[in-house]
């Protein structure tokens, strides 16, 4: 399992995993208010973001950039369209490896909608820490719904 870059020729399959009624929750925003679903502003848009590939298939997208620069903070999440058991694992390992070993830093966060608890359960098992809800602070189909933050020290 590994990442590329994000490219115009996956604006087709993104756009398709982001209106799958089952996949929409990691997009943190419902269909149809994609305010990247033309290619341009997918690209322009996209810059954060990476395909994950298993195998020479895309089965996921990646998000994951230095969220605070001082404090070497990076957030993440990440959608598996396709999985098995142990990807949500493998590609945990492969942001801690990046983020912690590559890049230097400090803390990895991830927020996530506090009503998926098989994500929290995967978060809690991978060493991270229940951090603090944010009430009401994503539109999600058609009303507000909370966030959970969740965290990973490097130590």
């Amino acid at each position: 399992m590994y990442l590329r870059p994000i490219t115009i020729y996956d604006f087709d399959l993104v756009l398709e995993w982001a209106q799958n009624p089952e996949l929409d929750e990691y997009f943190r925003r419902t269909p149809p208010l994609c305010d990247w679903a033309t290619p341009e502003k997918f690209l322009a848009q996209m810059g954060d973001q990476y395909i994950v590939v298993k195998e020479g298939a895309a089965v996921g997208l990646l998000s994951m950039g230095i969220d605070d620069p001082q404090s070497r903070t990076v957030k993440w999440g990440v959608l598996l369209a396709k999985k098995d058991a142990g990807d949500s694992t493998r590609v945990n390992n492969l942001v801690k490896q990046i983020a912690f070993d590559k890049l230097g830093c400090n803390r990895l966060i991830c927020i996530i909608l506090s009503h998926r608890e098989g994500i929290k359960k995967n978060l809690l098992a991978a060493g991270y820490q229940y951090e603090g809800t944010f009430r009401n602070s994503c539109w999600y189909r058609g009303k507000l719904h909370n966030e959970d933050q969740y965290g990973l020290l490097r130590e």
